[in-house]
């Protein structure tokens, strides 16, 4: 079980984050996915719209994922690393993704697969370890990385300085130029440490209920 109330006492000198640990008490950062799949999905979605990644994140377990029929619905297992090192290149760039990311996905998925890199382990290793480890595979930038240390390995303190949401928010709520710099951001997340990755999880859901008062899905 995950203990909040150390974060939580935490923020009690932030009234932003106050108000936000308040509304949405209880909720955790549920490490659901596994390091490989939380992977393709940033290079999936890096540099483009959440709505547009959902999408090729869909058209993509569709294809290459197993399908399951539940009590009259289906559903789909994330792909394996082997069925996507397998992938033509031809497929993912008709599913639209770009040439790069294409490389990217099977790359990694080849190495997973041949256990070149063993993503498991970095639930052992500590936090710099674990970012020197993931920038070192193609197509894993900063903010990819942070952002699978955040929603996969259960690091709180992961900040994912590039991550348009969490400017956004910071925009909205500390008046932060959503423009800034990642350094700028950085410096200003430093005041959440060392519940910088947890900080930003409730910032992202102040967003989702920002969104669905202005009426956005």
């Amino acid at each position: 079980d995950y203990d909040l109330n150390h974060f939580y006492e935490f923020c009690r000198k932030d009234s932003i984050l106050d108000r936000l640990t308040r509304k949405y008490y209880g909720l955790v950062n549920l490490q659901t996915v596994e390091p490989f799949e939380i992977l393709v999905w940033a290079i999936t979605g890096q540099q483009m719209s959440l709505k547009f990644a959902y999408r090729l994140k869909r058209r993509l377990v569709e294809k290459y994922g197993t399908r399951i029929e539940i009590d009259g619905k289906t559903i789909y297992t994330f792909p394996q690393p082997e069925v996507l090192a397998g992938a033509k290149r031809s497929d993912l760039l008709e599913m639209q993704y770009s040439r790069n990311k294409a490389d990217y996905i099977k790359s990694l998925a080849a190495s997973v697969a041949d256990r070149k890199i063993d993503l498991e382990k970095l639930r052992g290793f500590d936090d710099n370890t674990v970012r020197e480890f993931l920038t070192g595979i193609r197509g894993i930038g900063r903010w990819s990385c942070e952002y699978a240390m955040l929603r996969s390995l259960g690091r709180d303190d992961a900040c994912p300085s590039a991550d348009a949401g969490l400017r956004r928010a910071l925009a909205e709520n500390y008046g932060i130029v959503e423009k800034s710099s990642e350094k700028e951001i950085d410096n200003f997340m430093e005041r959440f440490r060392p519940f910088r990755g947890m900080a930003t999880y409730y910032l992202w859901f102040g967003l989702l209920e920002k969104s669905t008062k202005d009426g956005v899905p």
